[in-house]
């Protein structure tokens, strides 16, 4: 299970689900690997925040703009994003 804590959310990713968690509001997201295309993080270098996104396969995912990402926080932010995209290439 990888996971990243930040000050607005909470991303989990088992191998299998993606969980977000929204600080503030008790409610989240999931989605199955099977459903998403890929993972993104856009824009690293905004001094808004970074975006993450993830592309449903066929619609739908979600892009969480300006996110409040620390210095430390941002290399398990990465690896999160690179399984996912691992765990959502299809096996050739």
């Amino acid at each position: 299970m990888s996971e990243v804590i930040l000050e607005e959310l909470i991303i989990g990713f088992d191998g299998t689900v993606v969980e977000i968690f929204y600080a503030g509001r008790g409610d989240s997201d999931r989605f199955h690997i099977a459903q998403l295309e890929s993972a993104e993080l856009l824009h690293l270098d905004a001094r808004g925040g970074p975006t993450f996104n993830l592309v449903g396969t066929h619609r739908g995912g979600v892009a969480l703009n300006r996110l409040k990402v620390k210095a430390a926080e941002l290399p398990a932010l990465q690896q999160v994003v690179s399984e996912i995209n691992e765990a959502a290439s299809p096996l050739d």
